[in-house]
């Protein structure tokens, strides 16, 4: 559902004003890198993926007909993040290993804990689970966000990804067998710290 902010500051960016521009990214901004960091796991990355929609988005609002701004921008966002990961892909660095070491954006833990032991434990189960999703392919990673961050449910992934229902769901099923395996490895203590087995 569309705000009246929201419609405000579109109708702003049609008619060239790049006030519309500033309340959109702020409106979006935090959710779009989360978004783009969750397929992407590189926060520098998701950052400049984000701006980059931002400035398209800027230059295309006259595309957006009928459609609220957030899942419209959204698509491009994951689109870039997917497109930077086949980009990648294409160069491997010859000092290539297999660490993570990006963490989350600073955004994704704005919450606040009772204790530092507590904030210590999240921040290291956020890691160890950014370490699991990063194991996934892009396009897994790229569905699951969609699905279950974004919300899409399987009717708009068929018009996402151009696909049959059938393959929609067995990419689904496929994501969330791998991320199952992949969680299996590890396990959950008393504590609430994630343990490799």
């Amino acid at each position: 559902m569309e705000s009246s902010e929201e419609k405000s500051a579109i109708d702003q960016l049609i008619k060239g004003n790049l006030d519309g521009l500033d309340w959109l990214v702020r409106e979006y901004y935090h959710r779009a890198v989360r978004t783009a960091w969750l397929i992407l796991q590189d926060s520098q990355a998701a950052e400049d993926v984000v701006q980059e929609a931002f400035i398209q988005a800027g230059h295309k609002i006259h595309q957006l007909r009928g459609s609220s701004f957030a899942p419209w921008f959204l698509k491009s966002v994951v689109n870039r993040a997917l497109s930077l990961t086949r980009k990648r892909a294409r160069f491997v660095p010859l000092d290539s290993h297999d660490t993570f070491e990006d963490e989350a954006p600073a955004s994704s833990m704005d919450q606040t804990s009772p204790s530092i032991e507590e904030n210590l434990i999240s921040a290291e189960n956020s890691l160890q689970i950014a370490q699991i999703i990063n194991r996934l392919t892009p396009r897994q990673r790229a569905i699951l966000v969609r699905k279950y961050y974004l919300g899409f449910s399987e009717k708009e992934l068929v018009e996402e990804y151009g696909r049959p229902l059938s393959t929609i769901k067995y990419w689904l099923f496929a994501a969330r067998q791998k991320l199952k395996l992949l969680l299996e490895n590890h396990d959950v203590s008393e504590n609430g710290r994630v343990e490799r087995q």
